[in-house]
């Protein structure tokens, strides 16, 4: 009888705990909505068409689908946000390219970019999420791949595309400042693993 009172309560705490984030849910969506709505319609009244609008419509997607997935669910809340911003995170740089003076640079810079990018977020949050490995330790591993090898190939990707030879030296400091620090976090996480 009391363990059905306890499930009972629990269940209904759930229920409640849903309902609210629901309603959360529904507000935040509201407000996304009416921004959106007041920039199109600003945008239509001063210049008669959408232009300017439909970047802040674009990124308020992309804000909206990587949000979501933490007021609705309660397991697989950050895959499916990460999922959000990958089927995403394209389209709307194809948005702002269509919007900009500037044309092609989608393809060959931008694209290679996300794609590194998205794949080293993706290992990341598996990796932070869903192991149980040394925090110290991931945190080092975290600080060598975007501070050292994604930090290093997104320079390269740049320069290729811009035909520039001429190396950048704040790159290599930030990468080597990287490196250090993930050394020191080994460190760190050692010590606090033998103690």
């Amino acid at each position: 009888m009391a363990l059905d009172v306890i499930e009972y309560a629990e269940e209904t705490h759930k229920q409640k705990a849903l309902r609210t984030n629901v309603i959360f849910l529904m507000v935040i969506s509201s407000i996304f909505l009416l921004s959106m709505f007041v920039c199109l319609l600003c945008n239509y009244a001063i210049s008669k068409t959408f232009d300017w609008a439909l970047y802040i419509v674009g990124s308020e997607i992309v804000a909206w689908l990587v949000i979501f997935p933490f007021f609705l669910l309660k397991e697989y809340k950050f895959i499916t946000a990460m999922a959000g911003l990958t089927l995403s995170i394209l389209p709307f740089l194809f948005l702002i390219e269509a919007l900009c003076p500037t044309k092609n640079w989608v393809l060959p810079l931008a694209a290679p970019i996300v794609v590194i990018s998205l794949i080293s977020l993706w290992v990341s949050v598996i990796l932070f999420v869903y192991t149980k490995i040394n925090r110290y330790y991931l945190m080092s591993f975290i600080f060598i791949l975007f501070g050292v090898v994604v930090n290093l190939i997104i320079n390269h990707l740049v320069s290729s595309y811009l035909n520039s030879a001429t190396g950048n030296i704040s790159n290599i400091i930030t990468a080597i400042s990287c490196a250090f620090v993930a050394f020191v976090m080994v460190f760190i996480g050692f010590n606090k693993r033998k103690v």
